[in-house]
C-alpha cells in the first residue's frame, strides 16, 4: 500500500512511497534506478516549485510605470 508519491530528480518519473518513509531513507526510482535520500528529493521538489512560482510571478507582474 502506497500513501504518497515524489518525483525522481533524474528522470522526473513518479515514485510511489510506502507509508512511514523516513526523511533519511534511501528511495530508488523503479524506472531509472536512481537512488537518493527522501529528504534530498523533497528539497529538490521545493526548489523547483519555488522556481516555477518565481517565473510565474515575473510573467504575470504588471509593468511598472516609472
Amino acid at each position: 500500500m502506497y500513501t504518497s508519491t515524489i518525483t525522481c530528480a533524474q528522470c522526473k518519473d513518479n515514485i510511489q512511497l510506502p507509508p512511514n518513509t523516513g526523511p533519511f531513507e534511501l528511495v530508488t526510482c523503479p524506472h531509472c534506478r536512481h537512488t537518493a535520500k527522501f529528504i534530498d528529493l523533497q528539497l529538490k521538489a521545493q526548489e523547483e516549485d519555488q522556481k516555477f512560482v518565481d517565473e510565474l510571478t515575473l510573467t504575470l507582474a504588471p509593468p511598472t510605470g516609472d
